[in-house]
C-alpha cells in the first residue's frame, strides 16, 4: 500500500507547491518555480528511503527468527522482502513497501509466503553440495539457485545444524524426521497449534455456541458469523474474521458436516441403480400438446454403464416397460435392483422393512432380481445413477429438439452406446461400456421372458355370489360373499387371493362377459340358476311317477327362473300340492307369487 500511497503523496506535494508558487509569486518562467517543488520532492524520497532502509535493515538482521509469523489459515507462512531472481530495483521497492507497511500497521499487514517441505530440501541439498557443478556453494548461491532470500537460507540451515544435520554427510541423511525437525525450528512456538487470536476465542466457546445453535429465548434463531464478530468485538474480543470462521466450525459446530464413507462398487454383475429424472417439455403426438418428459436411468454399479428410458409418466407400467428395455440393453437382468422410493415401487417407505408394491414384487419375482431400496432423502445410497441423471440432463437433453417422443428414445439408445458409453469415466478411468462388455456381461441373469403386466385390485364379493373386476363377473363360493378379496388380474386369467391364499381362479373374460362355476352355487339353486334342463329332468326321474309328468313342460319351456325353487322332496307333507304347485310356475312364469303362497300354506 505504501508503496502507491507515497509516490502520491509526492506527486500532490509537487503540484499543490507549483501551485502556490505561480499565485503568490506570479513569475513568468517555469525554472524559477520548479527548483522547490523538485528539492520537496528529493527530500520526501530521501525521507521514505531512509525510513524503509532503516527498518528493513533492524528487521531482518537485528530482528529475531520470530518474523517467521503463522498465517491466519493456520499454515507456516515467513515475511517476504523480494526473492533475489527479481531485479535489484524490483526487489528494493518490495523490501522497503513490505518494510513500511510492517512498521505502520504491524505483522497483521505483511506479505507472507508459505514455507514448504521440497524448498527446506532443496537448500539443504544445496548446502551438502550434492548439485552437480557446486560442491560448496555460499549462502548467496544458494539463496539465488533455490529462489529464497538469503537469511532464510541462513536459518534453514541452523535449523538442520541444530537437528545434527553436517555437511559431509550425503543424501540420505534428508530424512522425512530431519525435514520435519527443520520446520518445527522455523515455525514460531505454538503450544496448541493455533495462535494468538484463536487462544482469545477459547473463553467464549460456549457462548459461540449458542450464538451458532440459537434456540434460546434471547436468539431463537441462529446467528450469523458476521453478527457473532461484531458481538466479540463489543465484549473487547477482537480477532480477524477467519479466524472466528474456522473456530467456530471447529470448535462450536458452525456448518458441521458428517464424513462420507465411499463404498465399494461390490461384484461384477450384480447392483443396477435406478432412478427417474426431468427433463424437459415435449410435443406428445397424441393429445397435440406439450408434455413433461421423464428420464428413467439405469446405471451399472460396477462399470458404470448407463441406459435412458423416456415416458412421460411415472406409473408402474412404465417402469416395468423401461426395466424390459434395459434388460434387452444390457443383455441380461442385475442380480439386485436399488431404486429411489418412487410410489410404484415402494408404497411405505421404511429404513429397515420397506413395503414395496405388489406389481414391483411379482415383476422382481418374474425376473428374478431382490430389490434393495435407498433411505428416504438419502441419495448417497444410489450415488450412482444421481450423478448419471445430471450428465443425461446437461450432456443428452439440453440444447436438443426431438420430434416426438419415440425419436427421443432411439436418441437417447445412441446416446448411450455412443457418448456415454464410450467417454472415458473419471473414477474407473475405462469407457463403461467397455468395462461392462470385458468384466460384467458374463454375470448378468438371463433374460426373462415377456411379462404380461398384471392388475391388482381390491374387490368385494356381492350376495350373488360375484366379484366385478375389469367390468366383467367372477364367482365365488358362498364362503366369500361380503368378504373383500385381492385379485391378479392379467390377459390370461383372474386370481382372487385371501390374506395371500389363492381362493379362486377364472379364466379371463372381456368386459361385459362372466364366467361362472356351478360348484359355487349351493346344490338346491344350481340347477335352476343355471338353467340346466337336463339336471332338472333327472330331479324329477328321481322322485318318482307323480313327477315324470314334468319332464314334457321341460322339454316345451325354458326352466324357470325362480328364487328359492329347488329339488322337490316327497318325504315332506303334501307332495301332491307341491306338484301342482311346481306345474303352475312351469306353465306361468309369473307364478313365483302363487308358488310361495302355496309353499307357505303347506309349511304352516
Amino acid at each position: 500500500m505504501w508503496f502507491f500511497v507515497i509516490p502520491a503523496t509526492a506527486v500532490v506535494v509537487l503540484a499543490a507547491s507549483s501551485a502556490g508558487y505561480i499565485l503568490t509569486m506570479r513569475a513568468r518562467t517555469p525554472v524559477s518555480y520548479l527548483a522547490p517543488a523538485v528539492a520537496l520532492v528529493a527530500a520526501c524520497l530521501v525521507v521514505w528511503g531512509a525510513v524503509a532502509w532503516n527498518y528493513v535493515s533492524f528487521a531482518t538482521v537485528k530482528g529475531p527468527p520470530g518474523l517467521i509469523v503463522c498465517h491466519r489459515d493456520g499454515t507456516t507462512w515467513i515475511a517476504s522482502y523480494g526473492t533475489t531472481g527479481a531485479s535489484r530495483w524490483w526487489s528494493f521497492i518490495l523490501s522497503v513497501d513490505s518494510a513500511v507497511t510492517m512498521f505502520t500497521e504491524g505483522a497483521d499487514g505483511m506479505g507472507y509466503r508459505e514455507v514448504a517441505v521440497e524448498e527446506i530440501r532443496e537448500v539443504l541439498r544445496l548446502w551438502l553440495g550434492l548439485a552437480v557443478g557446486l560442491p560448496a556453494p555460499g549462502l548467496r548461491t544458494i539463496a539465488a539457485r533455490a529462489g529464497v532470500d538469503r537469511k532464510t537460507v541462513r536459518r534453514y540451515i541452523a535449523a538442520a545444524q541444530a537437528a545434527g544435520l553436517t555437511r559431509d554427510v550425503g543424501a540420505s541423511a534428508l530424512t522425512d524426521e530431519l525435514l520435519g525437525a527443520v520446520v518445527a525450528g522455523v515455525r514460531p512456538a505454538r503450544p496448541n497449534g493455533h495462535g494468538q487470536a484463536w487462544e482469545a476465542l477459547v473463553p467464549f466457546s460456549e457462548q459461540i455456541t449458542q450464538w451458532v445453535r440459537g434456540g434460546t429465548p434471547e436468539n431463537p434463531e441462529p446467528l450469523t458469523v458476521t453478527k457473532i464478530h461484531i458481538l466479540l468485538a463489543r465484549q473487547g474480543c477482537v480477532v480477524p474474521y477467519r479466524t472466528l470462521v474456522r473456530f467456530a466450525t471447529e470448535c462450536c459446530g458452525y456448518r458441521r458436516t458428517t464424513t462420507t464413507v465411499r463404498v465399494a462398487d461390490g461384484d461384477p454383475g450384480v447392483e443396477c441403480q435406478i432412478d427417474f429424472g426431468y427433463l424437459g417439455m415435449l410435443d406428445d403426438a397424441a393429445t397435440g400438446k406439450r408434455r413433461k418428459v421423464f428420464a428413467l436411468v439405469f446405471t451399472a454399479v460396477y462399470s458404470r454403464h448407463t441406459f435412458v428410458w423416456l415416458s412421460h409418466t411415472q406409473t408402474l407400467s412404465t417402469i416395468l416397460e423401461g426395466c424390459s428395455a434395459a434388460w434387452e440393453f444390457f443383455g441380461g437382468v442385475f442380480a439386485v435392483i436399488i431404486p429411489d422410493n418412487m410410489k410404484p415401487i415402494v408404497t411405505q417407505a421404511d429404513t429397515l422393512n420397506p413395503r414395496l408394491s405388489r406389481g414391483w414384487l411379482d415383476y422382481g419375482q418374474h425376473a428374478g432380481f431382490v430389490t434393495d431400496t435407498a433411505r428416504v432423502a438419502t441419495p448417497t445410497d444410489k450415488p450412482r445413477v444421481e450423478r448419471t441423471i445430471h450428465y443425461v440432463q446437461n450432456n443428452f437433453w439440453a440444447g436438443e429438439r426431438f420430434s416426438s417422443l419415440p425419436d427421443a428414445q432411439a436418441a437417447a439408445v445412441a446416446w448411450c452406446q455412443s457418448t456415454a458409453g464410450l467417454r472415458i469415466h473419471g473414477t474407473t478411468a475405462a469407457a463403461p461400456a467397455v468395462l461392462f462388455d470385458t468384466d460384467e456381461r458374463a454375470h448378468l441373469l438371463p433374460i426373462p421372458a415377456d411379462y404380461d403386466v398384471p392388475i391388482f385390485k381390491t374387490v368385494k364379493v356381492h350376495r350373488d355370489f360375484h366379484a366385478s373386476v375389469g367390468k366383467a363377473l367372477y364367482s365365488l363360493p358362498e364362503t366369500w360373499i361380503g368378504s373383500t378379496l385381492d385379485v391378479r388380474l392379467d390377459s390370461e386369467a383372474v386370481k382372487f387371493y385371501h390374506r395371500g391364499e389363492l381362493v379362486k381362479q377364472h379364466p379371463r373374460q372381456p368386459a361385459g362377459g362372466q364366467s361362472t362355476d356351478p360348484n359355487d352355487y349351493p346344490a338346491d339353486k344350481a340347477a335352476y340358476a343355471l338353467r340346466n334342463i337336463s339336471k332338472l329332468q333327472a330331479t324329477c326321474e328321481h322322485h318318482g311317477p307323480p313327477y315324470r309328468a314334468l319332464r314334457g313342460p321341460y322339454r316345451r319351456r325354458p326352466a324357470p327362473v325362480v328364487s328359492g325353487a329347488g329339488g322337490v322332496h316327497p318325504a315332506r307333507p303334501g307332495a301332491h300340492l307341491r306338484a301342482r304347485t311346481c306345474r303352475c310356475c312351469l306353465c306361468h312364469r309369473p307364478g313365483v307369487r302363487c308358488h310361495r303362497r302355496a309353499q307357505d300354506r303347506l309349511d304352516a
